[in-house]
Formats: C-alpha cells, structure tokens, sequence
C-alpha cells in the first residue's frame, strides 16, 4: 500500500513532465530570441516583475531590439527600438487593441463582454464620446467645471463648511450655479438658487434665502417680519436655530414673541400690539400700558429705553444691547466684532474681496490681522483629497450628501486601486473580498437610479447613460462600466498630480518659475487676495508652458505604462532597421516607452528632475528630441499612442495644471523632508504613472499678501532656468 502512495505520485509527475515538454514553445525560424525561463508557465515573470526597466535593458542588450518573453503563461514580444514605435501602431488591422483592453477590463471590473458582436457595434459609438466630450469646444466647459469644482474642495480646508458647495453665487449676476457658465436644472431648465437644498421639487421646503421667500401660493415676496408666516402654521420662515441664542436668551422670529427680556415686552409694530390676557388689538396709542410702570410711549422710535438698552418697533433696528445688533431683517442678523453672521448667503461675503468664505475657521478678521495656521498633512493625502473630489464632481455630478460621503467614496477607490495589479495579473477579484466590496460599493453609488438625482453630470456620462439604457445592459452592469471610467479619470491623474507637485516643491527654481507664469497669466483679473475664486479659459491653459514642461518631466520620470496589442494572425513585423520578425496568431506585442524615457542619449542625466527640459529657449514647447543624431517622432508617451492613446489627455494636462495653478496661488506649501529622495512604487509598473512608494509630510497654509507683492522678477529670468 505504501508503495503505491510512492508510485502513483510518481507516475502523474513524469506524465506531467512530459506533457509540459511536448506542449512547451520552440522558437521557430524567422521568430524573435525567446526567453522562456525555466519555470513552465511562470517563464520570466518573476524577473520582470522585480524590475521592469533593468529586465528589459539587460534582455535588450543580449538579444538586440525585438525579442518575446514568456510572462505569466502568455508570450510578450517586446520592440525596443524606439524608431520602430510607428511601425508596431500603424499595425492596427494585425494588431488589436480594442479584444485585448475589452477583455481585461470585463475582468477586472465585471461589465458585459463588449466584444461580443450584440454589443460590440453599439459600443463603438461609447467609445467615439471620448473624443466627442473630452476634447475641442467640449473641453473648455469640462475646464470650467473642474476649476469650480477645484476651488469648492479647496475652500473647505478643514472639512468644514458655511456653505453647501453647490450653490456658490456667481458674484457678476448673483445666480447660484453649479457650473461657473450655466449649470441648468436638467429637467425643468431653471436656473437652480437654494443655497442649501437647491429646492427639494417633492416637498416644495421653503428656500433658505430669506430675501428670496416666496409664497407658492400667490408669488408675493415676503419680506415684512410681520407677515413673513408659514401658512399652515404661522411660524416665522426665518430658519428661528440660526437666528443665534445668546446669554441663554432665544430670540423668536414670531413677532408676537420676539423678545420676552426681564419681563420687558417688546413690541414690534404699535398698530400689532396684542394685550396678551384678552387678545384685543390697541388701537389707540394713549391706552397701550406698558405692564411694569403703566406708561405707553405713543413714538413707535422710543417705545422703551429700559437699562440702556433700545427696543425699537422698525423691525430692521429690535434691540441694540451692550453693542450687539439684534436684527428682524434677516440680512443683517449679528454683527459682532467684526464677524458677520448673515441668514442671506447671497451676502456671506469677504468684505475684503466679496468673495464667499466656505470655511469659518479661514474667515480671516482683516481688522486684527490674525494669521492663517500652518497644517500639516501627507503630500500624497492632500493630493488624493482635493483630485479626487474634484474630478469625481466634474464628470459624475453632485447630491445633497456629497461632502458627508466623498470621504468613504474615496476609500473604496483606493483600496479597489491598491489590488489593481493583482487583478491585471489574473488574480480573481472573487479570492479578494475587500477589493470585491469596495467596486460594488462604488458600482452602488453609480447606477442609474443614482445617477439620474445628481446635478451637474458632465455630458461624457450623461451620454453614455443614455447609450448603455439603449443597449439594454442590466443595472449592475451599468454601473460597473461607470466604475471603469471612474478608475480610468483618477488612477493615473492622483499620481501624476502628486508627482508635479512634488517635485516643483523640490526645486526653488521651478516654483519660482510656476508662481511668476501663475502670476502673469492672473495679472488680467482683479484679485485682492487669495481668497478670491481666480478663473483659467482653456488658451490661459494652453499658454503656461512652464506648468506644462514641470508636468510632463514629472510624467518622464514616473510613467511606467505599456502598450499592448494582440497579433489577430501570423504576420512579419518590419522594424524601422529593416530587421524582421515573425509574429504568431494571439501573442502580445509589447512597447514599453519608460526605454525611451529614462534614456541618456535622449535625455541627459535622466534621473534628474529639470523642470525646463521641455522648454526651448524661448521659454515655449520644446518638441526636437534626437537620438543617434535622427529626430523621434516618439519622445515622451505618457498617454500611449495609436488606438491605444489616452483620449482624456487634454483633459488630464489641464487639470493637473488647474491643481498646481490653483494650490500656489492659494497656499505657502512646504515640504519637511525636501532633501529625502522619494522613489516611485515600481509594483504597478506596466499599468501607467507609478505612485510614490510612500506619503511625504507637508505643511501649508493660506497665503494672505496679494500677488502684486511677490510679483518682483520678471518672467523672463525665469521661464528657461533649470534647462
């Protein structure tokens, strides 16, 4: 018996041996080298993913400029030449990359397979919004969006807020927008103005700005305190919590009531003064008693001066007490030293600049010169906090709860990312259950029940919900779809934000060239101080050439990403040299362009940060790169190319530069360990820009003197330094 045990065993090895030898691969003739590896199966899949760039460097300089590896049970035929680049994307009738990228993406993310032919005509027309929705005319509204949505996060620096972000006045026209140009009721087309709910339609719930009550039933504004009443029940609409308890005294908005102080009735209207114990109206002014000393002030502007405090009928002057201003008109409720407490948040306003302050711990008192506090928080934190929010609002929209659920909404998506490259290896995402949860509990969040309350929606989604309900696609499968371009907006913008911010952080030269080309291109606009909500047109974008060149360096140095196509037949692929290689029916062909990137022949000191590298000495674009004394066509390719190239890279570049615009035009920003070298995670090498491999701590605050203050250089000495 024991025999057998050791037998049996035995016998199913060498069968095993054997069949992995009959059906491992052989190089045939006029193929590339093969480097198989001596595991079967796993082939050199160990060795690529340890480190990519060395790998495929030490492979080059063996095997020469082409040559097909076994990775992961499948064979990857890597071209290096970065001559030959054109060759291998002008292939697109022998090399798909639409089955390749459909197919990993129904794995990882669960959507219906797209390349299924019931699916795969509609799809196109998906797959044509790209273009469509993300770049000319549309992207300038797309910019306009992000730039408020970036500005809404930011105004709320420590998570609190005075105001919902949905309904910042447009200070020209005083109308309350979601969008800075017309964000539009998408079902009844009117112009959305409750700054708090932005009308709840099903319950008809007054609106918060008292000068803008109305009455649904006959359209009269009211605003006389002593008809401003609820209907059903008679109550005062003046929202009586804020109206401020103060000295455990609650002053009441209902005029019969509005102040019961040591005994003393205030009497808000002669012509209204009800004698409480009959309820008979006085009409005659000589009869009215006051209760404590029997005497009745016939002038309604001196009705009682009692313990130097003044009780007032006119409504917009109730009591002035111990210097304190308690008003009946709502505009004006509180004044106290220097601090306005106002119920109309059409005047919520800096009275320095008339912007609209979000946060009440960043009001700052111009008048006692208080200081804004340094804060401290990791560089990879605050990056992700503001990015995501934004870019998330941008394209899927808002609702009531978005402040109470971004936090949590975030954390979903980071713990879905952190697992990405085990789910593009062909781990299923069944055997991870926290990643599993976290999609779809984003995938919730994105049906199209959800989807449909939101305000906002940028027309790239609104498009493709109206295009996947025409492909009859179930909920679930939906949504995960809008989970993919969710993954797709944020998964490579966090990093490359961070990265940008990073390392002009590092370099005083860059951040000296950053803040003079932000400072010349605001120079237009009247900013007081950077407080005030500052605006960037898409040519404002497309001029800042030093943003540019810092972002792109910082792409060269952290993108990772690879290019892949699926061979649909035998073919012999022609390099740029004129060497040949035959290509088998379903291998991958592979480009990785971070050969090109870290270069030296291309790029010069290639490890280092220089943030002018792409800037000519004009301070304009840079676009001539050479090697071997020839001139690429392919330089830096952050984004792809060919089919496979990124089609929201417009959109990428302009909010990446709306972040450094915006973030150093606002903050004094600091990095604590700015001589530690920080490298980037090379675990995601092959999925596009690599994270750091840890967050760095940073310290900021509100800049509080005026850009006309720091404008001292001119751009000139600037705008070449660190070429």
């Amino acid at each position: 018996m024991s025999s057998c045990l050791v037998v049996v065993p035995a016998i199913l090895l060498t069968l095993l041996i054997v069949w992995i030898c009959g059906h491992s691969r052989r190089r045939r003739p006029g193929e590339p080298p093969l480097v198989s590896g001596w595991i079967p199966v796993i082939g050199v899949t160990l060795d690529y993913a340890t480190n990519p760039l060395g790998f495929l460097r030490e492979t080059q300089k063996k095997y020469g400029d082409v040559f097909t590896c076994a990775i992961a049970g499948k064979y990857f035929t890597f071209v290096t030449d970065p001559f030959s680049f054109s060759t291998v994307v002008r292939q697109s009738r022998k090399l798909d990359f639409k089955k390749f990228s459909l197919g990993f993406s129904r794995r990882v993310f669960g959507h219906a397979d797209f390349n299924d032919p019931q699916f795969s005509e509609s799809y196109r027309e998906v797959h044509g919004l790209f273009r469509q929705t993300l770049q000319g005319p549309s992207l300038q509204d797309l910019g306009e969006s992000m730039m408020f949505n970036l500005q809404t996060v930011l105004d709320r620096e420590n998570g609190s807020m005075l105001c919902n972000p949905q309904t910042v006045l447009d200070r020209e026209n005083g109308s309350m927008l979601c969008n800075p140009q017309t964000v539009l009721d998408r079902e009844n087309g009117s112009m959305l103005c409750n700054p708090q709910t932005v009308l709840d339609r099903e319950n008809g719930s007054m609106l918060c700005n008292p000068q803008t009550v109305l009455d649904r039933e006959n359209g009269s504004m009211l605003c006389n305190p002593q008809t401003v009443l609820d209907r059903e029940n008679g109550s005062m609409l003046c929202n009586p919590q804020t109206v401020l308890d103060r000295e455990n005294e609650s002053m009441l908005c209902n005029t019969q009531t509005v102040l019961d102080r040591e005994n003393e009735s205030m009497l808000c209207n002669p012509q209204t003064v009800l004698d409480r114990e009959n309820g008979s109206m006085l009409c005659n002014p000589q009869t009215v008693l006051d209760r404590e000393n029997g005497s009745m002030l016939c002038n309604p502007q001196t009705v009682l001066d009692r313990e130097n405090g003044s009780m007032l009928c006119n409504p917009q002057t109730v009591l002035d007490r111990e210097n304190e201003s308690m008003l009946c008109n709502t505009q004006a409720v509180l004044d106290r030293e220097n601090e306005s407490m106002l119920c109309n948040t059409q005047t919520v306003l800096d009275r320095e600049n008339e912007s609209m302050l979000y946060n009440p711990q960043t009001v700052l008192d111009q008048e006692n010169g208080s200081e804004h506090q340094w804060l401290e928080e990791g560089l990879q934190s605050f990056t992700n906090r503001i990015m995501f929010e934004a870019g998330f609002l941008t394209l899927f929209g808002k609702d009531p709860g978005f402040l109470q659920t971004s936090k949590t909404r975030m954390r979903e998506f980071l713990a879905f990312d952190h697992a990405f490259p085990l789910l593009a290896a062909g781990v299923p995402i069944g055997l991870i259950p926290r990643v599993w949860r976290a999609r779809e509990a984003l995938a919730e969040e994105l049906v199209h029940d959800e989807l449909h309350q939101r305000k906002c929606i940028s027309d790239l989604i609104h498009r493709r919900m109206e295009a996947f309900d025409r492909m009859h696609l179930d909920e679930t499968g939906k949504a995960r779809t809008h989970v993919c371009m969710l993954w797709a907006s944020q998964a490579n913008t966090l990093p490359a934000a961070f990265w940008s911010l990073y390392y002009t952080l590092r370099s005083p030269d860059a951040l000296t060239a950053a803040r003079t080309e932000i400072n010349s291109v605001l120079s237009g606009q009247v900013l007081n101080n950077q407080d005030q909500r500052i605006e960037l047109s898409r040519e404002q974008l497309d001029s800042m050439t030093v943003l540019e060149s810092i972002i792109e360096e910082a792409l060269r140095l952290s993108s990772a990403s690879m290019m892949i196509r699926v061979a649909n037949e035998d073919f012999t692929l022609t390099l740029d040299s004129g060497q040949t290689a035959d290509i088998r029916r379903g291998d991958h062909v592979a480009l990785y362009p971070q050969l090109i990137h870290m270069d030296p022949e291309i790029y010069p000191n290639p490890t280092e940060f220089r943030f002018g590298r792409f800037l000519d000495e004009n301070g304009q674009r840079k676009t001539h790169f050479f090697r071997n004394g020839r001139r690429l066509k392919h330089f830096l390719m952050p984004f792809g190319s060919g089919a496979s190239e990124c089609p929201g890279r417009f959109f990428a570049l302009h909010e990446i530069k709306q972040f450094l615009a915006v973030t150093l035009w606002r903050y004094d920003l600091h990095l604590c360990d700015a001589g530690v070298q920080l490298d980037p995670d090379a675990r995601r090498a092959g999925l596009g820009v690599l994270p750091p491999s840890r967050d760095v701590p940073l310290r900021y605050r509100r800049r509080t003197h005026t850009k006309h203050e720091e404008n001292t250089h001119q751009i000139g000495e600037h705008l070449t330094g660190g070429v």
